[in-house]
Parts: C-alpha cells; sequence; structure tokens
C-alpha cells in the first residue's frame, strides 16, 4: 500500500511503499487505542492508513511548520525587511 507523507510541505510528499500486513497492523492499533478512549464506542470507526497519518502526523507536521514560517516572516518584518513582510498575504492571511 502506498502512503504520502508530508515533511516541509504538501508541495513535496513522500510516498512510500508499505506492506499491507504492517498496515493492517497499524489499522488495527489505532482503532483499539481510539475505542478504549471514547464515550461512544459505536462512533468509532477503522480509519485507512492514509486517513491516521493525515490526522496523526501530516496535519500537525504541517501546521507546524506553517506556523514557524510565519513567525520567521513576521521576525523580518519587524527587523524592517520589506520584502518578507508581504508574505502574509501570499499565504493567503490577509
Amino acid at each position: 500500500m502506498k502512503i504520502t507523507l508530508y515533511y516541509e510541505d504538501k508541495n513535496h510528499p513522500t510516498v512510500l511503499e508499505v506492506p499491507d500486513e504492517e498496515c493492517s497492523v497499524m489499522v488495527e492499533t489505532d482503532y483499539k487505542q481510539r475505542l478504549e478512549v471514547a464515550e461512544d464506542k459505536s462512533s468509532v470507526l477503522r480509519r485507512s492508513v492514509q486517513e491516521i497519518l493525515d490526522e496523526e502526523v501530516n496535519k500537525p507536521t504541517f501546521n507546524r511548520n506553517r506556523a514557524e514560517t510565519r513567525r520567521h516572516i513576521q521576525m523580518s518584518a519587524l527587523e524592517g525587511d520589506e520584502t518578507l513582510s508581504e508574505m502574509p498575504d501570499m499565504l493567503g492571511d490577509g
């Protein structure tokens, strides 16, 4: 099964081939962990490996990297670098 990881950004994914047996173990482990903590057990469904990775790895990594980029842009803007101070508008924030 092919899975996609995003280390830097969504434009440069890393695609990995993972054996189906390992994917099955991951899906079942995730399902059992979420089932243990769920108040409504019937609402817990098995997620695909890609769904697990998107929620647990890709999304937090993307958000952390985006926040770090914004922090650097803000620091540059405060230092008077006009080129970087315009970047928040290009990221869709302005």
